[in-house]
């Protein structure tokens, strides 16, 4: 079973997600169970704002975006989805110049 992670973690299509929601997804590909928003809230915070601290780095987006999206919250809904233990979730990430 696959799902999509907009979806599951957002409750809406990817076009309509904001652009911290999108640093949080970019984040969890790097370890999904270590920076799960429900699971470890903390953890997936820090490390969405370490993807958005290098965003702003590489100048991605302005030292003003980058301060409005450090306080924004995590976003996650919890739409009450029964997964068995064996689904796993996959992220599906395009990077277009």
């Amino acid at each position: 079973m696959v799902l999509r992670c907009d979806q599951f973690y957002f409750g809406r299509p990817i076009q309509e997600i904001t652009p911290s929601q999108m640093a949080l997804l970019v984040g969890m590909v790097k370890g999904p169970s270590l920076y799960n928003p429900w699971r470890h809230p903390e953890a997936a915070l820090e490390r969405r704002n370490v993807v958005l601290k290098l965003l702003q780095e590489n100048h991605a987006i302005s030292q003003s975006d980058y301060e409005f999206l450090l306080k924004q919250p995590l976003g996650v809904k919890r739409k009450g989805y029964d997964l068995p233990s064996t689904t796993r979730l996959y992220a599906g990430i395009e990077f277009r110049p």
